[in-house]
């Protein structure tokens, strides 16, 4: 097995052969997902990575939908492609272009890990603010069903009931995050969304499951996750 990686995922290249859906099983088990793809940058790492063979990456073809549900419209199929005649899953050619494939096929694959790091140090919500500014980039945003698989997995591992995240609520603003974006996507346990309109408070994960709550307060101590990327 080998692996590489650039400013937005490492990308790890495994060497056995396996067919999409034991890929697919395989990263998410291992690492986090079969590779998504999101602009020509990108697909040319997981082509320096992958080093001439073919291998799948996370594209099938519910309405050619990404194996992690992220929603990049980045595509770079190879000339006449895709064409239906061999399947429904996604190879990258040594090329670096794309190929429907039958999933049953098997393939060297590529996966991908997460950039979020759980802190096993228990800090208040400003504590775990400044840590994360201070030794990776920020307190975790979620802001999409991709994200939120991803701090998931990582809450499991918690020494705590809950987890920090960069939830904030503000009085005539409502919820956002940190870096100053509104919350569009939301995991809320029920109930917890609607606070009261002059509520100045933050937000955390549950460590199993991942709702999000909002009754907590700054001031109790808890593990976190940053993001070691920008997001």
């Amino acid at each position: 097995m080998t692996s590489g990686e650039n400013s937005t995922h490492p990308y790890v290249l495994v060497t056995e052969e396996k067919n999409w859906a034991d890929a697919q099983r395989y990263c998410r088990e291992e690492h986090t997902d079969l590779a998504s793809v999101r602009n020509q940058a990108e697909n040319d790492q997981i082509e320096a990575v992958k080093g001439g063979r073919k291998a799948w990456i996370g594209l099938f073809i519910d309405a050619w939908e990404w194996s992690d549900g992220s929603s990049s419209s980045f595509r770079h199929w190879n000339t006449g492609e895709p064409n239906n005649a061999d399947g429904s899953c996604t190879e990258m050619l040594p090329s670096g272009q794309w190929k429907d494939l039958g999933c049953s096929s098997s393939r060297n694959f590529i996966c991908y890990e997460n950039m979020l790091v759980l802190v096993h140090e228990n800090k208040t919500w400003r504590e775990a603010l400044q840590y994360c500014r201070e030794h990776h980039v920020d307190l975790v945003s979620v802001m999409s069903k991709r994200v939120q698989r991803w701090v998931t997995e990582r809450a499991k591992e918690a020494s705590t009931p809950h987890v920090w995240v960069g939830l904030l609520h503000s009085y005539g603003v409502g919820w956002y995050w940190v870096y100053g974006q509104t919350v569009c996507y939301s995991n809320w346990t029920p109930g917890h969304e609607q606070v009261e309109s002059f509520h100045q408070g933050v937000g955390a994960v549950k460590s199993r499951g991942g709702q999000w709550v909002s009754n907590l307060a700054k001031t109790d101590q808890l593990n976190f996750i940053c993001t070691t990327e920008e997001q």
